[in-house]
């Protein structure tokens, strides 16, 4: 990797894709532990909200895996990671209105397939 023009766009386009792979990785992990974790449950709960709550994780948890990756990914980022589009948008490589759009569309897209289910 040169210091050039060329140099540093090169080392931006690696940089930019290292930190996408391990974002995936890392959001790869938390789906496996949260497969094999159980919830923290309050002491109040009863066993039918119980039930209930699991189910629904489950139907958003399957809904999320039927959207395309990119929608998953951007609305895994924004929702459970709580990160603003920009830093979104630097992370995927994308624009902060492509961003946007994406999670725009990932949302629809998955209130639609919810509301298949139920």
């Amino acid at each position: 990797m040169g210091t050039g023009p060329s140099g540093t766009t090169k080392a931006l386009g690696w940089l930019r894709t290292t930190v996408v792979n391990r974002c995936r990785s890392v959001l790869r992990r938390r789906r496996t532990a949260q497969l094999y974790t159980p919830p923290h449950q309050e002491p109040h709960d009863s066993a039918e909200n119980t039930a209930v709550l699991g189910e629904d994780r489950l139907q958003v948890r399957r809904a999320l895996q039927a959207l395309p990756a990119r929608s998953r990914e951007v609305l895994v980022l924004r929702y459970y990671l709580d990160l603003p589009f920009d830093e979104i948008a630097q992370i995927l490589g994308i624009s902060p209105s492509t961003a946007r759009a994406t999670a725009s569309r990932g949302l629809t897209a998955l209130t639609q397939k919810l509301e298949e289910v139920r």
